[in-house]
């Protein structure tokens, strides 16, 4: 028959190991200096800044501009114009969005990670148009379907309009 045998050693008595990985129990990474320096340093704080600032100042702004375009209607009665302000308002923001997917791509990935986005952009972009044709095909056809009841409610058919009978 086989022997075997079970050993348990203490390993945490004969190695500086530190439980967290990549470090030594002295303080310092194994990694240290692997892609880190400066600029990648101050590049990480500008993002962390730049998305503090998004999140907080650019929301409270989005909604003061869109506070005040939603109430042209009602303070001018101009309600085509509210339509305009609204468009060219959401045309900008997604212009600025992308211009923004483009920019973080490219600061993470140069100009492969520009690439990417642009194609992320793209592609999304795309989907709205297809989603937004839809949404207009479907209320089209909904509309047509109200109005054929509200004609045969009324006692209006196509017979009777075009004096077939």
């Amino acid at each position: 028959m086989a022997e075997y045998k079970i050993i348990i050693e203490d390993g945490t008595a004969k190695s500086n190991k530190n439980p967290v990985a990549g470090s030594d129990g002295k303080g310092k990474s194994e990694n240290a200096g692997v892609g880190m320096g400066s600029k990648s340093d101050s590049l990480a704080k500008g993002a962390m800044a730049y998305v503090a600032l998004r999140r907080t100042a650019v929301s409270a702004v989005k909604s003061a501009i869109s506070h005040r375009i939603g109430t042209i209607s009602l303070r001018t009665g101009e309600n085509e114009r509210q339509q305009q302000v609204q468009f060219a308002y959401d045309s900008v923001g997604q212009v600025v969005k992308a211009v923004e997917t483009i920019a973080a791509g490219a600061a993470a990935g140069g100009w492969v990670g520009a690439l990417v986005a642009t194609i992320g952009v793209f592609v999304s972009e795309v989907t709205n148009i297809i989603k937004a044709i839809n949404e207009l095909n479907y209320k089209e056809s909904y509309n047509n379907i109200q109005l054929g009841m509200m004609d045969k409610r009324a006692g209006w058919n196509v017979a009777s309009v075009n004096g077939s009978r």
